[in-house]
């Protein structure tokens, strides 16, 4: 859950990042429109209230920059600049000769700045500042309205009488001294209604990422988990299969490993020391195939079967299988596992395979079937006749054009093949 917390206040973080910049973006547009739209008075105002607002925007940059996550000190900006918002569109004009009543401010229709101010607290990515920096406007408009009415010069629509002729209502309501309550009561409702509703937009993207956050970590810990026990390949492939690994017929080099001599060292070692000694063993052999694009199939007791260009696709498996046999056998012979020095058998052959999933309703194992799988075993199992390391079968070496230094053995009997074969060996 901490994980899922974290991801979020780097969602808000970078929110905020998002709202500085739409900030900058938007006293720009201000500045040049009312330099191209409005009197040199205006233009000034805008200047001056837009570097205002350009200052508290480096400001809040300084302080993401510094790694601060906490939500105090983003609402207490948010909260200087709503009422630096309402300060510029309320308060009198200092760069203007006018001599206009504050209250025509009201008459401008500059309330619709505060909504810009609510668009860029809703990058703030959390609700509670979404209320939290909405309220502050809020209060600030409310604030601005209540000390504008009660200047003595102020008029409102309790001031004429009830019995007020039309055209003395007109000419009331055209008064500049006039500050319509029934309208700042609207606005206020209005900001109330979209600060909620934002709010509640907010909460349920929220949400939805929370929970986008949390499968995907779910996803990755069963990804790590099943990968332990099949390739991390095929365990993503099983993933975004959604647990369906469908069957296909391809072109693949296998390669097949086993320990010379294992059941002896099975009946003169102890348990321990057999367990940790296949472990590292094992470890040592993943990591070369790995690093040679191979995915390993099955770890049968000391054996090990691995393909080259499926599941992952590999332009160049025939070389890289010969060349991984290679790596083995020099790690093999230049390592103790255990404090045990082994030394292996291997035998390589390329040919079409069917990969897929095969077991029963609530077991599988994702494996490969193929006269190619049978010939690396039998390969390997001739080893130990002919006294070499590794034996190749003529299709791996037909497909690398023998870039790896094998010689030819001669053309042998391979059990469950009608013909000879031409074979080859590395070592």
């Amino acid at each position: 859950m901490q994980a899922v917390d974290d991801a979020l206040i780097k969602e808000e973080l970078d929110g905020m990042r998002l709202a500085l910049w739409a900030r900058f973006l938007a006293i720009a547009i201000v500045i040049v429109f009312t330099a191209i739209a409005g009197p040199a008075s205006t233009f000034n105002n805008s200047l001056f209230f837009g570097s205002l607002f350009t200052i508290s925007g480096l400001l809040q940059w300084w302080v993401i920059r510094s790694g601060s996550s906490r939500i105090w000190w983003r609402f207490v900006f948010m909260a200087l600049d709503a009422v630096l918002l309402v300060f510029a569109i309320l308060a009198p004009n200092p760069f203007g000769d006018e001599t206009w009543p504050v209250m025509m401010n009201f008459r401008y229709g500059n309330f619709i700045y505060v909504f810009i101010f609510f668009g860029m607290i809703a990058f703030s990515y959390s609700p509670m500042l979404v209320l939290l920096g909405g309220a502050s406007a809020i209060v600030a408009w409310a604030a601005g309205t209540i000390l504008i009415v009660n200047m003595p010069e102020a008029l409102v629509w309790d001031d004429l009488p009830p019995t007020a002729a039309l055209s003395d209502q007109i000419g009331f309501y055209l008064h500049p001294n006039l500050v319509p309550i029934g309208a700042r009561v609207r606005e206020i409702v209005v900001m109330v209604i979209v600060v909620c509703l934002l709010a509640a937009i907010v909460w349920r993207a929220r949400l939805v990422v929370q929970r986008q956050i949390a499968a995907d970590r779910e996803r990755q810990l069963i990804r790590n988990v099943l990968g332990r026990y099949v390739p991390e390949d095929v365990a993503k492939e099983i993933l975004e299969d959604r647990g369906r690994l469908a069957p296909r017929r391809h072109t693949a080099t296998i390669l097949y490993v086993d320990i010379e001599g294992f059941t002896a060292l099975t009946d003169r070692l102890p348990a321990e020391t057999m367990v940790v000694m296949l472990n590292e063993y094992f470890s040592t052999v993943e990591q070369i195939i790995a690093s040679r694009r191979g995915v390993i199939h099955q770890l049968q007791g000391d054996a090990v079967l691995a393909t080259f260009n499926v599941p992952i696709a590999d332009g160049d498996h025939a070389e890289n299988g010969l060349r991984t046999a290679l790596d083995i056998l020099k790690a093999v012979r230049e390592t103790a596992f255990a404090g045990v020095h082994l030394d292996v058998r291997i035998g390589v052959s390329t040919g079409d395979v069917v990969a897929g999933s095969v077991g029963g309703t609530s077991r599988l194992n994702y494996t490969v079937h193929g006269s190619a799988v049978n010939v690396a075993a039998r390969l390997e199992q001739m080893n130990k006749r002919l006294g070499t390391r590794i034996l190749v079968a003529d299709s791996t070496i037909g497909l690398c054009g023998n870039r790896v230094g094998a010689e030819p053995v001669g053309d042998l009997d391979i059990r469950g093949l009608d013909e000879r074969q031409p074979v080859f060996k590395l070592a």
